[in-house]
């Protein structure tokens, strides 16, 4: 029975795996988390422990993945550091899932159920569809297992108080989960705990009336497993409380908005197919794994037949309707008062996510119908049936009712979730799923009238085939949305090492949605809307203004900014708009700034200024870089909004920034001493004699050696020899008019959402020609992008960078404008990479004073990677540049730069022949 029940998850996905290893779920999250683990082990790899935990600027939950062993275990399958980390993590998950499908069929065994009854019970909770949901935002089924096996552990603790395991076990599932990374299902999985641990006792005096719990032995068991949890959440506090106290705030979206709380909310007919036909559920609200289920929210029913149901039972019920309600999200009022009063609720997105801790909950009900079985017998004239036998009667007659009457034609339908969820599955496997469930409630009700042991035994093989099947079935064809990944989308270790040699960031411009600009912090945001992008790492800037504060930063900034000019916010000193650098070496020597050391928390720069100036750091302000300058601490003041500006005398200086928490010091701190406390009590006063102080020393080295071994490693291991070198642009060069400007767009890509910022139009002007910088608009007819001046001015060229031209392979976008609406609508279709139209030509450029008269002409294509320049032949004055694709596809361009009369490119310049 081991045996099979660990290799039960390879024969459920059998169809699904093979799948499972191209294409993942829910937009590439899974490829995302899956290359934020490798970056993590890529840090530790070369000696840095990585307090920055995303190396472009932006915090991220993800980080608790660094305390979890999940990781370090995957790193040991063959594969893993080279390109296959995503079949890794697939492959430990499915033992995973056999470990915990088997420690839930050992707790079930102790409570005295029969081995197909406990078989039957464990499969459908951990095989529950609520197990896609954790996969599609981002391979979260860990915390779905540990949830699971947290339960387990107090079950079994429940049961037996006696020995060390079932405390150990409590504290480790309880580290397991809250370091897992993934807070949101995190959140919900410690609720559905809590509801466990509170309903546990009093089910089992309901089922085991020979083992009665008193009120004391209650108390003793709640206390203990709170004790026992807090250790836990101890032990994890070096994620927890950087978390927490550093940027939940900012990245876990804490009072949001309460309709982004409400997407994905079911309807209620959708929520009732749960129970009959799951393919016509919510995609990302399943719930339905067996029609016993059906059985289980039914049980008021059984009053009509005279059946004695304990107290917990209805308390049960009743959390089961009352979580089901709030997955119907803003189609009721009952979500909006739990996600406003309810703590920390309202930082959590997708309201169905709180179905995460249903199915325990109907395990429970279950448990208890099954036990009725010889115990609650009804007698209904001569025949003796038990709850169970009358409540599967009834479903019974409700699903061929549903069946009969209640199932519309697919092209009846309107075009939501369920029509083309169906639309896109066989035609024959909903009616299986149908009849194999009509079959089982038959065969359960037979199960719980009062027959011979040999017709139970055979019953309860009967039920554990057919939910089998019936599993492999939905998961082969469960709705869930997946996409195409190429194996050249996961970078192996060396892949790292030389990437890390060109860039900072994680994902550099691979994606044109790059990963590292989804999880914008709100200070982020901010930055991009108030004072647009910086491309740039580090610069010197000779000239600025003092403003005040920030707002005074963004009102100058919104007016447009100026490459040689510093905004700077709380600086001591008066305003030098008009600095110049001393004659003579300066036009041999230009300001300069090169990276000399890079790691995960810390830079060094190496500076050469020719007078005394600001030196930009583009990182935003957290409050945790802290600068030097020339060794010595030095004062740190916001640049152009949010970054770091820092005083820097004339000639060479050493700048050097290294990221600081005070929360993960402390957090860290106490994770060691509490794993030092453990291993102290059990030595000194469990184990005793040698054996237990030795454990004990042992614990204190370890506790010590572990906390120094850490901060030893923050600013230390290996330089990953980064290469970035800025240089001031000649001072006879022209200026570029373009930089800073506003400008303005089509549709962008995604509509009215934060996304936009992403390739926001302002990354067209940004200085920055790579394509990791670049702006798009989304797909339409005639996409254009639109330059403001300010003022009308000579215009003697432009020049165009871009990296796209005609019909690309969508490797750099996830869906077509099309297909994102589609996803969105309906998240669980497949999708794989296509072409995609770029920047078709005849490209128009329009030019004009007075946004009335516009003198245009076209160009027939753009040079890939290359810049393009073009230069009217009759001398032009204009205020507005609007640049126009032709036909349907996207205008993405790495940037755009307008220059006075004189300007030479080492290029022949194309010609604008105006057409008046």
């Amino acid at each position: 029975m081991m045996v099979t029940i660990i290799l039960l998850p390879f024969f459920l996905f059998h169809w699904m795996l093979p799948f499972l290893s191209h294409i993942y779920p829910d937009q590439d999250y899974m490829a995302m988390f899956a290359l934020l683990q490798t970056e993590y082990l890529f840090a530790l790899k070369t000696g840095t422990f990585p307090l920055n935990i995303v190396w472009s600027q932006v915090q991220n939950n993800q980080w608790g993945c660094v305390f979890n062993p999940f990781l370090y275990i995957a790193e040991m399958v063959p594969g893993f550091s080279t390109g296959r980390s995503l079949d890794c993590v697939l492959f430990l998950q499915m033992v995973l899932l056999g470990i915990t499908h088997l420690a839930l069929f050992r707790l079930l065994r102790k409570m005295l159920f029969p081995v197909s009854i406990a078989f039957f019970l464990s499969l459908i909770t951990v095989y529950s569809p609520r197990l896609l949901l954790s996969f599609s935002v981002g391979g979260a089924a860990h915390v779905w297992t540990t949830y699971i096996l947290l339960c387990v552990a107090i079950g079994f603790y429940g049961l037996d108080h006696s020995g060390y395991s079932g405390p150990l076990a409590i504290i480790g599932l309880s580290y397991l989960l809250i370091s897992s990374g993934y807070t949101q299902e995190t959140y919900f999985a410690l609720l559905g705990t809590g509801l466990f641990t509170l309903s546990f006792p009093f089910l089992l005096n309901a089922i085991l009336p020979d083992r009665p719990a008193t009120g004391k032995t209650m108390a003793f068991f709640w206390r203990h497993t709170a004790v026992f949890c807090l250790i836990g959440t101890l032990l994890s506090a070096a994620f927890i409380l950087p978390f927490m106290l550093d940027n939940f705030k900012e990245v876990a979206l804490s009072s949001q908005a309460y309709e982004k709380a409400c997407q994905f909310s079911s309807s209620p007919s959708e929520l009732i197919s749960n129970f009959f036909s799951p393919f016509r559920a919510s995609p990302s609200g399943l719930l339905g794994s067996s029609p016993l289920l059906l059985a289980a929210m039914i049980i008021p029913v059984s009053v009509l037949c005279r059946a004695r149901i304990p107290v917990i039972i209805w308390v049960l019920w009743g959390t089961s309707c009352f979580l089901m309600i709030c997955m119907l999200g803003d189609n009721t009022p009952v979500h909006y008062y739990v996600w406003k009063y309810l703590p920390l609720y309202s930082a959590t997105r997708y309201v169905n996510r709180v179905s995460m801790i249903l199915p325990v909950l109907l395990m429970l009900l279950l448990i208890w119908l099954f036990k009725s079985v010889p115990a609650n017998q009804v007698s209904i004239k001569t025949i003796k049936a038990s709850p169970l036998s009358v409540l599967t009667t009834v479903a019974l007659l409700a699903t061929i009712f549903y069946a009969c009457f209640m199932i519309k034609p697919v092209e009846t339908l309107q075009p939501s979730l369920t029509r083309m969820n169906l639309e896109i599955i066989p035609g024959w496997v909903e009616p299986l799923l149908l009849i194999s469930g009509l079959v089982i409630l038959v065969v359960v009700t037979v199960h719980g009238l009062r027959t011979k042991p040999s017709v139970k035994q055979w019953t309860g093989f009967v039920l554990c085939l057919l939910t089998c099947l019936q599993l492999v079935v939905f998961f082969r064809y469960a709705p869930l949305t997946r996409k195409k990944l190429e194996t050249r989308d996961i970078r192996t270790f060396t892949q790292y090492k030389e990437q890390k040699r060109q860039h900072t960031d994680l994902f550099l411009g691979n994606y044109i949605l790059g990963f590292e600009k989804i999880l914008f912090p709100g200070y982020a945001v901010r930055q991009l809307e108030k004072a647009g992008p910086q491309p740039l790492l580090a610069k010197i800037y000779e000239k600025h203004i003092n403003v005040t504060d920030i707002e005074e930063a963004y009102q100058i900034l919104s007016r447009g900014k100026k490459e040689d000019v510093l905004v700077v916010a709380g600086y001591p000193g008066g305003n030098d708009v008009n600095a110049t650098s001393p004659p003579g070496e300066a036009d041999v020597m230009p300001a300069s700034v090169r990276l000399t050391y890079n790691s995960s928390n810390r830079l060094v720069f190496e500076a050469r200024a020719n007078s005394p100036s600001f030196f930009m750091f583009a990182y935003h302000r957290t409050g945790h870089w802290q600068a030097f300058v020339n060794g010595k601490s030095a004062a740190s003041y916001y640049a152009d909004g949010n970054a770091h500006a820092v005083k820097i005398p004339a000639g060479r200086s050493t700048v050097e920034f290294r990221y600081r928490s005070s929360a993960a010091f402390a957090g860290m701190l106490i994770s060691c001493l509490t794993l030092a406390g453990i291993g102290l009590f059990y030595g000194v006063f469990r184990t005793r004699g040698p054996v237990g102080y030795a454990l004990a020393v042992m614990s204190l080295i370890c506790g010590g050696s572990l906390f120094c071994l850490w901060y030893s490693s923050l600013y230390a291991g290996e330089n990953l020899g980064t290469h970035y070198l800025w240089q001031a642009p000649d001072r006879n060069a022209p200026r570029n008019m373009a930089y800073g400007k506003p400008v303005r767009a089509s549709l962008p890509p995604f509509g009215p959402l934060r996304l936009n910022l992403m390739h926001d139009a302002r990354f067209a002007v940004d200085g920055g020609h790579s394509f990791a910088s670049c702006f798009s608009t989304g797909t339409q007819t005639s996409p254009w992008l639109e330059i403001d001046l300010l003022h009308p001015q000579p215009v003697g060229s432009i020049v165009l960078y871009a990296d796209l031209q005609g019909l690309e392979t969508n490797n750099i976008v996830w869906y077509t404008q099309d297909s994102v609406k589609i996803a969105r609508e309906y998240d669980f279709l497949i999708f794989e990479k296509s072409p995609v139209a770029f920047n078709l030509p005849p490209l128009t450029i329009s030019v004009s004073a007075d946004h009335t008269h516009w003198e245009t002409t076209q160009l027939h294509g753009l040079i890939k990677g290359k810049p393009l320049t073009i230069r009217p032949q009759n001398p032009l004055t204009a205020r507005y540049i609007r640049i126009t694709a032709s036909g349907e596809c996207r205008l993405c361009l790495n940037e755009v730069e307008i220059y006075p009369p004189g300007y030479a490119s080492d290029k022949e310049p194309l010609d604008l022949c105006p057409d008046r």
